[in-house]
């Protein structure tokens, strides 16, 4: 099994000390469609000159293309893919399974790379993308390696994170920056709401804890589970750093480059967290949980310690130079660093400080200079090829030249016979002399025996036709590295006419205790959560379906015992939640409704998703306007949430075991913190949470509520949804919608003092 090390590159400069540093494969953005909106990225004529600066060293280079794509951008999107192809691109990252299944039809060399944000957590999630046709599958950053192994019994390239910046939600299940904000992860503008500090808050909202980072995760560091990784069946490691420096990526990748040659040393380590260092982590993959797993103290950079305060003293156990940057920890909780002007010895150093610094408090060295000086030597330009020439010129003959390099040869030979000379003959000095302007090429020349010349000594030539004939031969060698994609073939992908069942209202409910006490009037379907399948029959309905809800989130073994509970109680429908799910019910006979995690955000997501499943929810993302143009193309049921606490974050980690410190999740059912909490920001909204299945799930600040009567001409399910609120808030709130009449409704909650949102109805994302 061949390994690759995958590299970021923001931007170009990054991209060269990849290179430079011995990355197998480059990921990046273009300046459309990209996951990481907020860096510099790729111009289409960078995407090119980055194509021909990697093929020529053996590195492949994948583009994201990793959002969600809205149906007015589906044409431009495809426009985009046809580009990356013809620049030689070996594969683009996608989120939208429709999509990727579409590209593996049209493009023969183009690898098509399932993304993260498609929240593949299981062996029956990757089964289904390698089905579509997808070469590659990232899986979750939270699956360990007896899930992996099992996933490398598909024959599918397993790509898996092993270094930088985590997410705390699964990828592509967290909504909380664009809830908040407008700012949506799945289309690149995420404002990281996770690396901002929070309270804690009992369920009668009083304190439980102070502000900490309670969703903040340390970076992950891989160098002790690697191993462990390939030998589960990992062969492609990712680097995370889009948006990080290029001494960064030069350093983080040479370290792993070394460790894969079984090279590394102490030293690189070090280096690695002198760059930037949040603390480090193992990765829930590896069992790291709660204080082990979260950087709660602070979100940044707090560089390595080198030293301690004390007394208008600092004891270094390291020397420092001019240039670097420092920091200390203030008496008032707080932390205050700067830029050295003068070298300080190992040992006892006096010090005068304009702040009051806590004693015997740490002191942390945050910049290198000499680190960073040294890798700006390493990545100042792009390393070059070694060529070798072959001139070969004779009168009455064309000149030859042969170019070699790498193991590759090309051949130039010039249209015009080379003359005798009437004065003076070309020499061989200026032969060579002019072979020798390569500088601003990807080559160069080791010594001048790499350049061999055959003339008779007879031979009239220009130095214009030998330069000609230099950049013609060399021109001919770079085509060799590179290598031109198949042109697309058509894919005809067809939309169905179904009929809608117009079925009216749905009802998600969370709190069994809620619906006793629920008048169910006009409500065509409930959806009970997986948690309470045994309890099923007991309800007995007139004219309201049980369907059954399954969480975001299961692994293989929760997923399978799902199936044998679902087989044996028998409810009328299935709400699916992840497409492991979709894998091991879709060929059932059970009528099955996607849930809005399926990210569902086109048409032809829509159109792909109902070929499958008889109701899709639409993307909770969408605006009214992108909903019409959906509806406009589609026909079948479709479903919309109009009312609830949105689901924002779901995650492993749960933010009390900071508080309690928590070693794993074993103690989670017992827990009596295991209910409703709240986290609260720093403007004072309350995000509820609690954990389930030992997973946590953060809902939005406020319920949504979109009362829009038009809303039944473009979707056929509206859905409520009950989260926290007891029997006569939902009765209020199924009254309203069961009679389109929402004055009293909105009258109830505000007296209340609770303030409803339209969330992106009217608004819609970044």
């Amino acid at each position: 099994m061949k390994i690759e090390l995958l590299a970021p590159a923001g931007k170009m400069d990054s991209l060269v000390a990849s290179i430079n540093a011995g990355c197998d494969a480059i990921y990046l953005g273009g300046r459309r469609f990209s996951a990481r909106a907020s860096a510099i990225n790729f111009s289409d004529e960078e995407i090119v000159e980055a194509v021909k600066l990697a093929r020529m060293r053996g590195v492949k280079i994948f583009v994201t293309t990793n959002i969600l794509i809205s149906d007015g951008e589906l044409n431009e999107f495809f426009e985009y893919i046809d580009f990356l192809n013809k620049a030689g691109c070996h594969g683009v990252i996608v989120q939208d399974p429709a999509l990727g299944f579409i590209l593996s039809k049209m493009y023969e060399d183009l690898e098509v790379h399932a993304s993260t944000q498609m929240t593949i957590n299981n062996y029956y999630g990757a089964k289904y993308v390698k089905e579509l046709g997808f070469e590659r599958v990232v899986m979750a950053r939270e699956v360990g390696t007896d899930t992996i192994k099992k996933v490398s019994e598909l024959g599918i390239d397993i790509e898996h994170f092993i270094h930088g910046a985590l997410c705390i939600s699964y990828s592509g299940q967290c909504t909380m920056s664009s809830l908040i904000g407008g700012r949506s992860g799945n289309r690149g503008a995420c404002a990281q709401a996770c690396r901002k500090p929070y309270e804690i808050l009992n369920p009668d909202k009083t304190v439980f804890s102070e502000k900490k980072y309670f969703l903040s995760p340390r970076d992950l560091m891989s160098f002790d589970t690697i191993d462990e990784l390939i030998k589960a069946g990992v062969n492609s490691f990712k680097i995370e750093g889009r948006m990080k420096r290029p001494e960064y990526a030069y350093e983080v990748v040479r370290a792993y480059r070394k460790k894969l040659d079984n090279a590394l040393e102490k030293q690189d380590i070090e280096n690695v967290e002198q760059l930037f260092n949040r603390q480090f982590t193992k990765g829930l993959g590896f069992n790291d949980f709660g204080r082990s797993l979260m950087s709660y103290d602070r979100p940044d950079n707090r560089g390595v310690v080198v030293g301690k305060y004390n007394n208008g003293y600092i004891f270094l156990e390291t020397e420092l130079k001019s240039g670097d940057g420092i920091e200390f920890n203030l008496k008032n909780g707080k932390y205050k660093g700067f830029t050295i002007n003068e070298d300080l010895e190992k040992g006892k150093n006096r010090i005068k400080l304009p702040f009051d610094v806590e004693e015997n408090s740490d002191v942390r060295r945050t910049y290198s200079k000499e680190l960073e000086t040294s890798i700006d030597e390493k990545i100042e330009s792009i390393y070059k090829l070694p060529i070798e020439f072959e001139v070969n010129i004779k009168v009455g003959s064309p000149i030859h030249v042969f170019a070699k390099s790498m193991g590759k040869t090309s051949e130039y030979s010039s249209e015009s016979l080379v003359e005798k000379a009437k004065n003076m003959p070309i020499s061989i000095e200026n032969i060579r002399k002019s072979f020798e302007k390569i500088n601003d090429t990807d080559f160069f020349l080791k010594s001048e025996d790499d350049i061999e010349i055959v003339t008779d000594g007879e031979s009239f030539v220009p130095v214009s036709v030998l330069n000609e004939a230099r950049r013609e031969a060399i021109k001919n060698l770079e085509n060799l590295f590179l290598y031109k994609n198949s042109e697309k073939t058509p894919y005809e992908f067809k939309y169905e006419k179904r009929k809608t069942t117009n079925s009216g209202l749905t009802l998600e409910i969370n709190d069994l205790e809620v619906l006793d006490g629920l008048n169910l009037e006009g409500i065509e379907i409930v959806y009970f959560p997986l948690r309470d399948i045994e309890q099923l029959s007991e309800y007995s309905f007139k004219n309201t379906k049980k369907y059954i809800k399954l969480p975001q989130i299961l692994t293989d073994k929760e997923l399978e015992e799902a199936k044998e509970k679902i087989e044996k109680y028998k409810p009328e429908g299935l709400l699916l939640n992840n497409l492991g799910q979709l894998e091991l019910f879709k060929d059932s006979k059970i009528p099955l409704t996607l849930d809005s995690s399926f990210n569902i955000f086109n048409s032809l997501s829509g159109e792909f998703f109902l070929k499958q499943a008889d109701c899709i929810s639409l993307s909770n993302e969408l605006n009214l306007n992108q909903v019409k143009e959906i509806r406009k193309k589609l026909s079948g049921d479709l479903e919309s949430i109009v009312y609830g606490y949105l689901n924002v974050m779901v995650m492993e980690h749960c933010p009390i075991s900071i508080e309690l410190n928590c070693k794993d999740n074993s103690n989670c059912e017992r827990c009596r913190r295991n209910g409703l909490h709240y986290l609260r920001d720093s403007m004072g909204e309350d995000f509820g949470f609690r954990r389930e299945n030992k997973r946590t799930i953060i809902y939005n600040s406020h319920p949504l509520l979109y009362e829009n009567k038009n809303l039944v001409n473009f979707v056929d399910r509206r859905r409520i949804v009950q989260t926290v609120e007891d029997a006569e808030t939902m009765n209020m709130v199924i009254s309203a919608f069961r009679e389109n009449e929402f004055n009293k409704l909105k009258d109830y909650l505000k007296d209340r003092d609770i303030v409803a949102t339209r969330g992106h109805y009217n608004r819609g994302i970044l």
